[in-house]
């Protein structure tokens, strides 16, 4: 089975991933949270919550959680990507979604959350076959 195609139940062939290790080299761009937003059906604290994953996994590894509530986007971003109460559900709408995977809650502890990058890249390459103005990066 080629690895960079998987298959649905249907076994229809979802689109190729893109590897971390190429995607980890390039700069993140406003085309890069453009993307995001597409891929978050226009939701800009969803897509903030992606950008913010993806910076802080290109400096420290995909296998890090970060440490972070809503309270703590909220207070890092403002009310420019919404109230705690948005951001929370923007959170379970990622993890709902497979974007992001959270550690186990612990009582009184900030929510640790990371990227899934194999959906997410799935989703970033659909993104890019559907808006052809866009480059391929």
């Amino acid at each position: 089975m080629n690895t960079n195609t998987e298959t649905t139940n249907d076994d229809q062939p979802l689109t190729a991933a893109i590897p971390w290790d190429e995607f980890a080299k390039a700069d993140l761009s406003s085309e890069t949270f453009v993307k995001l937003i597409f891929v978050c059906d226009g939701q800009l604290a969803e897509a903030t919550i992606l950008w913010d994953l993806l910076s802080f996994h290109k400096a420290r590894g995909l296998d890090v959680f970060r440490k972070m509530s809503a309270t703590d986007y909220h207070d890092e971003y403002g009310i420019e990507i919404g109230s705690e109460w948005t951001i929370r559900r923007a959170t379970e709408s990622l993890a709902g979604d497979d974007l992001i995977e959270q550690a186990q809650v612990v009582r009184n502890m900030p929510r640790k959350f990371r990227l899934n990058w194999v959906d997410l890249s799935h989703k970033l390459v659909a993104v890019n076959n559907k808006l052809p103005g866009l480059s391929r990066a």
